[in-house]
């Protein structure tokens, strides 16, 4: 599938539109800080037409007062907003408007980045990149299987297979506790294969790409997962 460039947006008219769609689409967000803490997860719940403002809701109420402590701790900040829903990904950077007991308010952005209008915001993954997936064998115990990660997004992921090992795996196939080594963190995950396409060479298939969707995935590691695409989106669009 093509992967389409950052496109920037302006003008108020435009990027209300577009974060108009977000909210209406049940969109998530997530805000960083300029030292990549990420300080709020939660939804892109609405747009206040009379205050010419959008409100955030959190996705755990019970954390979010710490979250909102330290937000206000540094109100004066400016922070990094990604938005993500069904039909695009929106990052733009911009400062807090309000903080109160159980949303956050911004502003109408002057300028957004928009990529891909796909589910998920997906980077390709350098050769040289210290990033695979380890799954148990599906007959030997005690065994592992190591398998190069093409490309990622913060719902799933695709790999390489060599054909003697796709005897194993069909559509539909679970993968339960598997491992993503993402550098030197490891994000447990379960998977379920959506898509195998063979990857000829030579006339001669020696390999299968595999791709497959998060079924499960813990917050910690969906954090990680997301901090790791943020930077990788920043490093594309250099």
């Amino acid at each position: 599938m093509e992967h389409s460039k950052f496109q920037s947006i302006t003008g108020v008219k435009q990027i209300t539109k577009h974060l108009e769609e977000c909210c209406n689409a049940n969109s998530s967000v997530i805000i960083w800080g300029n030292n990549a803490e990420v300080y709020f997860t939660g939804k892109f719940e609405n747009f206040d037409k009379i205050n010419k403002k959008f409100n955030l809701l959190p996705s755990n109420p019970n954390l979010f007062l710490n979250e909102a402590d330290k937000i206000l701790s540094n109100k004066n900040n400016s922070y990094y907003f990604c938005i993500t829903s069904p039909r695009i990904l929106i990052f733009f950077y911009q400062k807090i408007l309000d903080v109160n007991c159980d949303e956050i308010s911004i502003s109408i952005p002057k300028k957004v980045f928009s990529v891909q209008r796909r589910k998920n915001f997906r980077v390709q993954i350098p050769p040289s990149f210290n990033i695979n997936l380890l799954v148990d064998h599906p007959e030997e115990k005690n065994k592992k299987l190591r398998f190069k990660i093409l490309d990622l997004s913060s719902g799933g992921l695709s790999f390489t297979v060599h054909e003697k090992e796709m005897a194993f795996y069909k559509k539909n196939y679970k993968f339960k506790n598997a491992i993503l080594n993402l550098f030197n963190t490891k994000i447990s995950v379960d998977l379920v294969i959506k898509h195998i396409q063979e990857v000829p060479r030579k006339n001669i298939s020696h390999r299968h790409r595999v791709g497959v969707v998060f079924s499960k995935i813990n917050h910690s590691g969906a954090r990680e997962l997301a901090s790791f695409l943020l930077n990788m989106s920043k490093k594309n669009a250099a």
